[in-house]
């Protein structure tokens, strides 16, 4: 394959990948997860205190969100620092979910 061919595939491959766009996404995502985790810091100590009540769900939501975003970054990107975060949020989530499922049953 010559290189005028590999550069009109590049192109027709690449053309609805605007890279602002893409930038702008993931602004956008990191922007969003900041602010559910301070949501979720902020439902979860109101709970606390206003019943005296845990509700670990949240923290499996934002568990469960931040793992898959940071695990499949970076696995996806070989980058080793997100993988290690996605690592720590699906423990976070792991054990917020199994707690939550035992609470729940138990009533």
């Amino acid at each position: 394959m010559d290189k005028e061919k590999i550069l009109a595939m590049s192109r027709v491959e690449n053309e609805k990948k605007d890279p602002f766009e893409l930038e702008v996404a993931n602004e956008a995502n990191s922007l969003a997860s900041t602010f559910m985790a301070a949501v979720t810091i902020v439902l979860f100590f109101t709970n606390v205190f206003a019943r005296g009540n845990y509700d670990y769900g949240i923290w499996s939501i934002l568990g469960i969100w931040l793992a898959t975003k940071y695990g499949y970054t970076g696995l996806r990107m070989k980058k080793k620092k997100q993988v290690i975060r996605g690592i720590v949020w699906g423990i976070l989530f792991l054990t917020s979910f199994t707690v939550g499922m035992i609470k729940l049953i138990r009533g």
